[in-house]
Parts: structure tokens; sequence; C-alpha cells
């Protein structure tokens, strides 16, 4: 197999050790620890209302069902649940240290302290939950899913899809050009098993950053 091929197969069941155990229950697995999670670890160390927990599978769901990355809007998710802009505040921020999500603001001369978008913390959990909900997982979301958690550091970019220290990256297909980011500080991670192009990076190696 290819070490693309190899990729793919870890995007998908490779984040987690329960693939030493068991491939074949992986996501089962997954899913039964993110389900402890959200229902016994969340309320054991937080003080939620239990009424309220059913908000953090309502959240995870908007993420699913949106395909690609969830655009936040504050505002319309507080008259939804029913709840105030410091609840739902602080609920996103305990989904961020549980790592279920990522949140990533938007970058500008003066970025926001607000996240403008939210991801899955990585590959496995949107494939997982995807199962679960019987959504179609799409291809360019998990290859944002995956070069998102590889940084601490990281903003969605109207150039590009990414900033990353002053630095513009464009994700996608091993066919992937430099129109939409002709700019000296601009790089491609593309799908391939190596590149000798200038500027164009296999996205499996960004892996190795963490």
């Amino acid at each position: 197999p290819t070490l693309y091929k190899n990729f793919l197969r870890y995007l998908q069941i490779g984040f987690y050790p329960f693939f030493i155990e068991d491939e074949v229950e992986y996501k089962n697995k997954l899913f039964n620890a993110c389900e402890k999670i959200i229902h016994e670890d969340i309320p054991s160390l937080n003080k939620i209302e239990y009424a309220h927990l059913s908000i953090f599978k309502k959240l995870i769901a908007k993420l699913i069902y949106s395909k690609v990355p969830f655009k936040l809007n504050i505002t319309a998710l507080c008259k939804e649940f029913e709840i105030s802009h410091p609840t739902l505040a602080t609920y996103l921020e305990i989904l961020e240290k549980t790592k279920l999500i990522i949140p990533v603001k938007k970058y500008s001369k003066n970025i926001s302290k607000k996240a403008d978008k939210l991801l899955f913390g990585n590959t496995n959990l949107l494939y997982t939950f995807a199962d679960e909900f019987g959504v179609e997982v799409d291809i360019g979301t998990v290859r944002e899913t995956f070069f998102v958690s590889c940084f601490e550091n990281i903003y969605y970019s109207d150039i590009g899809d990414f900033v990353v220290n002053e630095n513009i990256f464009e994700i996608g297909g091993k066919n992937k050009d430099f129109k939409q980011i002709k700019d000296v500080n601009s790089y491609l991670a593309i799908d391939t098993d190596y590149s000798t192009e200038k500027n164009k990076i296999p996205l499996w190696l960004f892996g190795f950053l963490k």
C-alpha cells in the first residue's frame, strides 16, 4: 500500500489506540467514549443542567449535517437552544477542552476573540459521528479537519484556506494549483504520497508536527 492509502486509513481509524484492539469495532468504541464524555465527564466536572446535555449532542449534529466546516452564528444558536450567549460560550469552551471540537477564528489585522467556524477535533471523530448520523463525509472537510488539528495557532483566510505564522495554505487534491494563492508565502497541502514541486507539500506530512 502507498503512503497516501495508509494515510486515508489513518484518517478514519488511526488517531486513538482502539485500532490496536479491534479495527472493526473502532468507531463503535470511539462513539461510546464520546458518549461517556458528554453524559458523564462533562456534567461531573462542570455545573451543567442535565436537561442541557442534549445541547452538546445538538452542537455535534450541527457540525455533521453542515458537511462543510460549521459557520458559527451565536445569536441563531442561542435562540434555537433557548440559552444565553455566555452559556453557549461556556458550552463551546467545554467541548473544546474535551478535544471534541476545534474553534477557528478568521484571520485579519484585528483578529476577533470569537471563533468563526467549528471543526471536529480530528478526522476520526468526524468519520465516527458521520457514521452514527448516517451522513456521508465531504473529503474537503476531512482534509481541512486534519490540517487544522496539526496546529495550535491557525486561522481561516479569505485568501487560500488557512494562515499559519503569516503563511497561506490551500488544501486540496493532488491536482490543486496556485491560482487562488499567488503569493510568495503560499503553500499547497495536497493528497499525494510525495512531492518534488516547490511549495507543494503532501498533506500527511503535517501530521508529524504534533
